[in-house]
């Protein structure tokens, strides 16, 4: 009986390694063109519209159709000078009973074929942040809700104040592109949590030191005991 079984195992193994690889989801049709430069002169803001039945992009830079592709935020790409230079629109129809998860696969496969895109994944240790509980422990409380929009407005003393109910691995992402680094959750701490708190923006090239407020690590240790504390990381980069 166990030799019956195992050569029933070799045949299946046999038959799976001599299959053909699956095509990867592609585009029916893909009408792809630089964009043109708008008449009064600059660049074109970049618009992104997408359903189940294809994508209509205009004046998008190969560096976002990658980001997009492969759902990876910026730090984990590493990209050739001049990649995000140039700008096109693109039209493109995806099969019938095409699924929201299969774009990503489809668009993939767009960038191989007709701008022959070829990526390769790595590790790497890169400067960034830990989002941890500051010293005293955590004040936050979990809210027995779904989490919600997560927005922010400018104060009157002309800071930037942040609410919502997030997840805190949510809110270390959305916190990274204003602290220009990545940040990752190292709180243990699950659930949804109301937060709100006020910062002032840094100005790119300003003398932060001089701005009145709080910087956006001070504003979060004050009004959630969390902190960031900047470490070197390994991520997987694309």
């Amino acid at each position: 009986m166990l030799r019956r079984a195992m050569i029933g195992v070799a045949a299946m193994v046999c038959c799976l390694f001599g299959q053909t690889p699956a095509t990867p989801p592609a585009f029916e049709v893909a009408a792809i063109q630089p964009t043109p430069p708008p008449p009064e002169g600059g660049v074109a803001p970049g618009r992104f519209r997408q359903n189940p039945g294809g994508i209509d992009y205009y004046s998008v830079t190969i560096y976002s159709l990658i980001l997009k592709a492969y759902g990876i935020p910026d730090y984990q790409l590493s990209a050739p000078p001049g990649i995000g230079a140039g700008r096109w629109n693109i039209v493109v129809h995806a099969p019938a009973n095409t699924t929201p998860e299969q774009i990503p696969l489809m668009l993939q496969s767009l960038l191989a074929d007709r701008f022959k895109l070829q990526v390769h994944r790595e590790s790497k240790e890169i400067s960034a942040y830990a989002l941890v509980v500051a010293k005293g422990g955590s004040k936050l409380k979990a809210v027995d809700l779904p989490e919600g929009a997560f927005t922010g407005a400018r104060s009157p003393s002309g800071g930037m104040r942040l609410f919502g109910r997030v997840s805190l691995a949510f809110l270390a992402q959305a916190l990274s592109p204003t602290v220009q680094r990545p940040i990752v959750d190292m709180t243990g701490l699950p659930g949804i949590y109301d937060v709100s708190f006020e910062y002032m923006r840094d100005e790119p090239g300003g003398d932060t030191a001089s701005l009145p407020g709080m910087s956006v690590s001070d504003a979060i240790e004050k009004a959630l005991s969390l902190k960031l504390e900047p470490r070197k990381i390994q991520f997987e980069m694309l």
